[in-house]
């Protein structure tokens, strides 16, 4: 059987006249899952390599310090397990609900998701209690037929106090209660009243809101209707 010398989480070295010996692997120890084939190569920081084989069949190719100091115990598969384990300890990692909670802390916590501009992006975050599934789960149980996830203010974050199942109709007016609304000579309408009333587009109107414009004749003005105009043309 061959012996080879490794250096584990130190380097040797001569410290107070004392050596500091390397740690001794044999071919054939084991190392939580794996067991050593035999030494294979340096690695580019001058570290020796040992090829393993894994209890799974997967042969691995590791560094001798790492094998000593546990920080490698397998090819890789036994963390893939612990975190599957972690993540399926409630059994629901593939119900509906699971899909739903992890698709509302993406789009608030993944600048990649495709959704994130319109969460994340505009500050919108999961509570602390609801970072954990089984709490959320808690709250809200399963998703009643014909309904989905809602916030009843559309600008706040995802918590039970701000959360319930709707239908679609209950969150379509949900939404319109929420949406800004501009008062002008007494009359208050939507953005999208006022835009179909006096021919304009509503997202020039957002645009100004959101470059804190909150004067109603700015907000409302259109190249067909001057300012100094405007207010006799919206009278009733």
């Amino acid at each position: 059987m061959s012996k080879f010398w490794v250096r584990a989480s130190y380097n040797l070295q001569n410290v107070g006249g004392t050596v500091r010996k390397h740690k001794l692997i044999v071919a054939g120890d084991r190392f939580n899952r794996l067991i050593v084939l035999g030494e294979c190569g340096i690695s580019n920081s001058g570290k020796r390599l040992f090829s393993c084989l894994c209890d799974c069949g997967t042969n691995a190719v590791v560094v001798g310090g790492n094998l000593n100091s546990g920080t490698t115990g397998s090819c890789g598969c036994l963390n893939s397990e612990i975190t599957s384990t972690r993540c399926t300890t409630h059994g629901l990692a593939d119900t509906g609900i699971y899909f739903i909670w992890r698709a509302l802390i993406s789009r608030c916590n993944n600048p990649k998701n495709k959704g994130f501009k319109n969460y994340g992006g505009r500050g919108i975050k999961v509570s602390d209690h609801w970072l954990k599934f089984e709490n959320f789960f808690e709250d809200m149980g399963y998703k009643p037929e014909g309904k989905s996830l809602d916030r009843v203010d559309n600008d706040g974050d995802y918590s039970v106090e701000n959360c319930r199942w709707a239908t679609r109709k209950e969150q379509a007016n949900n939404r319109r209660k929420n949406l800004p609304k501009i008062t002008l000579d007494g009359v208050t309408l939507s953005i999208g009243d006022w835009a179909n009333r006096l021919k304009l587009n509503p997202a020039s109107v957002r645009n100004r809101l959101r470059k804190g414009v909150t004067d109603p004749n700015k907000l409302l003005s259109t190249s067909r209707l001057p300012n100094k105009t405007l207010t006799g043309a919206l009278q009733c």
